[in-house]
């Protein structure tokens, strides 16, 4: 399959869809604002496999809507679920939705239809990732949750934490994120080799979120970044880059709250926009 131009996609509140090929110029799409963010046109996050985006969300309903280009959306895919899906990533020919007390949904055929399961996760899906041959799902209650299927799944949770999003690379899984306790973030940061045995982050932070790009692994921290090029030896860099962030085709683009960067490298990443608040998820894909 050829792949196409490289397409950057962000997803959030009130239907929000906002896409860019160069970085620079975006289009934007979305419902006008409301009184809450927590509505039934909620997007909660956003991924991309197999030419297609997914992106997924909702409030007291399962809101699910694909798109070969990131401009034309098909939406309501899934309109009878009445829990709201929190991550979706796709692997080995599946797309693998988690959500709301633990639902999973899955789709063979590039999210067209949808499966509900009747196995649940241990706690709410708040993100959901494939690599290395396997889902981790992780979520609420530093739930981690690891499926070869995407429909049985082994409960590794670590109690105490708080788990936002998780990354792979160079045989190494690292998951991280952070919560605000009313007067600060708790945050946490555990790696594995296996995604049965968990383990400390061998370097400090407040952590925010770890990914996959440019041939690194990274772990986006409050102040700087961590990253390996190997999955043993880490550096900490003493550079904020925005927490939401992917590479392709020798371009880096990023997003922080209502704010956009490019940049050729992570050094000279630049402001380039500012635009409606509320982003909830990043996505690199390919399209025509």
């Amino acid at each position: 399959m050829e792949l196409g131009d490289p397409v950057w996609m962000v997803v959030g509140n009130w239907g929000y869809r906002s896409w860019t090929r160069d970085g620079l110029t975006w289009e934007v799409e979305a419902n006008p604002p409301q009184d809450t963010d927590h509505t039934p046109d909620l997007l909660r996050a956003v991924g991309w496999g197999n030419g297609y985006f997914i992106a997924v969300g909702g409030d007291a309903n399962s809101m699910v809507m694909r798109s070969v280009d990131g401009e034309s959306w098909e939406e309501d895919l899934h309109p009878s679920g009445g829990q709201w899906k929190g991550g979706v990533a796709y692997g080995d020919g599946r797309w693998v939705a988690v959500g709301g007390v633990g639902t999973v949904i899955h789709s063979d055929d590039d999210g067209a239809t949808w499966m509900d399961h009747e196995e649940r996760l241990p706690s709410a899906g708040r993100f959901v990732t494939h690599a290395d041959g396997r889902f981790v799902a992780v979520g609420d209650n530093g739930m981690i949750a690891i499926s070869q299927d995407g429909e049985s799944w082994v409960d590794r949770t670590q109690p105490g934490a708080e788990i936002g999003s998780a990354a792979y690379g160079f045989g190494t899984w690292v998951a991280a994120g952070r919560r605000w306790n009313g007067s600060g973030f708790d945050a946490s940061c555990v790696v594995s080799s296996d995604t049965e045995t968990w383990t400390s982050c061998p370097f400090e932070g407040e952590y925010i979120r770890p990914f996959f790009a440019d041939e690194r692994l990274f772990v986006a921290l409050d102040s700087g970044y961590a990253v390996t090029e190997d999955g043993e030896s880490w550096t900490v860099v003493d550079q904020g880059i925005p927490p939401a962030l992917d590479f392709a085709d020798g371009l880096w683009v990023g997003a922080n709250g209502s704010r956009r960067y490019r940049g050729a490298s992570l050094d000279a990443l630049e402001e380039v926009l500012s635009d409606e608040s509320g982003i909830r998820s990043f996505a690199v894909g390919y399209a025509p």
